[in-house]
């Protein structure tokens, strides 16, 4: 699978369910943040070559990478809301690894969730989805 193709599924994956939760940052799409209105920021750290995790005529090899969605509600606004919305984007990526998307060789792992504090106007916190792809050769 092409890293095109890896940022292409994983956003259209992340996008077909988010819809209008939030609007959401997409990397070098630009978007002007309105305070006081939640907003998501998704962000592919693709891994890099990859290592074999089989051998034969059939060889497995797996790469990894990490999804990051940082979720910004408005300060002084508690952090449930930041919560509700960390929780709704970890769940669309809980057990993803279905068929039904490139064949089904991308596979995520369980998600992490933490707070990361102020930022400027707004109150952060961090989704980290680890994935892995599995491609033949």
């Amino acid at each position: 699978m092409s890293y095109a193709s890896e940022r292409e599924t994983l956003e259209g994956l992340f996008y077909s369910t988010w819809a209008t939760a939030t609007p959401v940052s997409w990397a070098n799409v630009e978007y002007e943040p309105v305070i006081g209105t939640a907003f998501v920021e998704f962000r592919l750290v693709p891994g890099g070559s990859g290592r074999f995790a089989s051998f034969g005529t059939n060889m497995l090899s797996r790469r990894s990478g990490i999804i990051t969605i940082f979720i910004y509600t408005p300060l002084n606004d508690g952090t449930n809301a930041g919560l509700v919305l960390a929780d709704s984007a970890a769940a669309i990526f809980k057990n993803a690894n279905n068929g039904g998307w490139q064949g089904g060789n991308i596979t995520c792992r369980s998600s992490r969730i933490s707070e990361a504090g102020k930022s400027e106007e707004w109150y952060r916190h961090v989704v980290v989805v680890p994935y892995h792809i599995d491609e033949t050769s």
